[in-house]
């Protein structure tokens, strides 16, 4: 199996490749927030190292969210435009939360990741015995507590960016013991690692997972309101 993979979520975006059933290689985009100029380039560029052809590509794997609204929809546009010049490749999704849970799902650890989603939130998911306790949602930080609350969890991590972004308000809400543990930069790598070896713990989609409206739609729905 030949695999392209890719994360755009986040602030700096990267690309893993899977040839012949291994992880090949993998590429941190070089632009903050410049996902729509560096992706493609930075496909090929791998793609070429490891003498793969497009056409030799059988599943694009994607992050589909939640994480930077433009990110994302470029991210999901370019698999499905890969999809549209080669219908036999096929596409596989999976979110941001379970993507940074993984590594420490397979390490026996009960997992609450905390993702920065602006406008004073964060994005949540708790996983516990290796399968999400909750509905993966966004939180305010003082609102966390309500997550975690009514579980009997034994070693908890938290990871992602999100706890380091409010660390003094989740030190005072979370009351059970855990230990942080830094999170994923580059998403495509846990990606690749899931489509190799599948936990089946997230099923694989194609539609993207937003959770929340961006500010353009908040806006027209203010104006049709």
């Amino acid at each position: 199996m030949n695999c392209l993979c890719f994360d755009t979520s986040g602030e700096k975006g990267c690309v893993a490749v899977i040839k012949n059933g291994e992880l090949a290689g993998k590429i941190e985009l070089s632009k903050i927030y410049g996902h729509n100029e560096t992706l493609l380039p930075s496909a090929k560029i791998l793609l070429d190292r490891l003498s793969l052809k497009p056409d030799e590509i059988d599943v694009v794997g994607f992050v589909r969210g939640p994480g930077s609204f433009t990110g994302l929809r470029i991210g999901i546009a370019t698999a499905y435009g890969i999809k549209a010049a080669n219908p036999e490749i096929e596409l596989k999704g999976y979110t941001s939360l379970y993507m940074q849970a993984r590594k420490h799902i397979l390490n026996g650890d009960n997992v609450l990741v905390l993702l920065d989603a602006r406008k004073k939130q964060v994005y949540a998911a708790l996983f516990t015995d290796g399968k999400p306790e909750i509905p993966y949602g966004n939180v305010y930080p003082d609102e966390i507590a309500r997550y975690v609350s009514g579980f009997n969890i034994d070693n908890l991590v938290i990871t992602g960016n999100g706890y380091l972004k409010y660390k003094e308000i989740f030190d005072v809400e979370i009351t059970i013991p855990f230990e942080f543990k830094e999170g994923e930069k580059c998403l495509a790598k846990p990606l690749a690692e899931e489509i190799l070896n599948p936990l089946n713990i997230e099923k694989p989609s194609i539609e993207p997972m937003y959770i929340r409206k961006s500010d353009a739609e908040v806006n027209r729905d203010k104006k049709e309101k």
